[in-house]
């Protein structure tokens, strides 16, 4: 558990309101803190935008539980999101041999925000990164959305974790078109977190 500091590349527009954006800043905390089984994640961004995951330990190995949320306020409209989905993934075996292989396909069916949302998670093996010039293993999983349907919606989000489900790294690339109180919008969203240091800030 602890306050971890990731160094951060990262914005989020939409293209009404003359393309009004937020730039994230140069540096975001994740906040792992224990909870149940194991520990809530919770990354902020801005004031107005923060995401939460829960990971738990188990005998199969480190699993993404299947409730969440996410908190967003943009340009005056607020969004309180809690996700419910109805399992359960295993993102890192418990046995070192597994970690390697890339996994089948999990499709969630969820709801966020009381509305239908169907990730699908995958594990892609076994990478490596550096953190403060040491090389850490890190297990790469990527969770993806594509709905095709009028108000479309495309998610890949890949997070680097250590064998013991710190995040060391993620990437996202997002892009919705929402129907709002304006009309229809399109949503975009990116960013890269790389962890700063091992050493949480407390």
């Amino acid at each position: 558990t602890g306050v971890y500091r990731y160094a951060t590349v990262g914005r989020e527009s939409i293209d009404a309101l003359d393309g009004a954006e937020h730039v994230y800043p140069d540096e975001t905390t994740i906040t792992f803190a224990a909870a149940g089984c194991g520990v809530e994640m919770r990354w902020d961004a801005l004031i107005e935008r923060h995401d939460e995951w829960n990971l738990c330990v188990t005998e199969t190995g480190i699993e993404l539980q299947p409730t969440a949320g996410s908190y967003h306020v943009f340009f005056g409209e607020e969004k309180v999101e809690p996700i419910e989905c109805n399992r359960s993934v295993v993102l890192i075996p418990s046995d070192p041999a597994d970690r390697s292989a890339v996994s089948e396909p999990v499709a969630l069916s969820c709801l966020i925000g009381g509305q239908p949302w169907f990730p699908v998670w995958e594990v892609l093996g076994r990478d490596q990164r550096t953190v403060e010039g040491a090389q850490v293993q890190v297990q790469h999983v990527r969770m993806t959305v594509t709905d095709e349907d009028e108000f479309h919606e495309h998610i890949t989000l890949d997070w680097y974790l250590d064998d013991h489900g710190l995040l060391i790294a993620a990437t996202l690339a997002k892009q919705t078109l929402a129907d709002t109180v304006v009309g229809a919008v399109t949503y975009k969203e990116s960013y890269t977190l790389e962890l700063v240091s091992l050493t949480p800030l407390r």
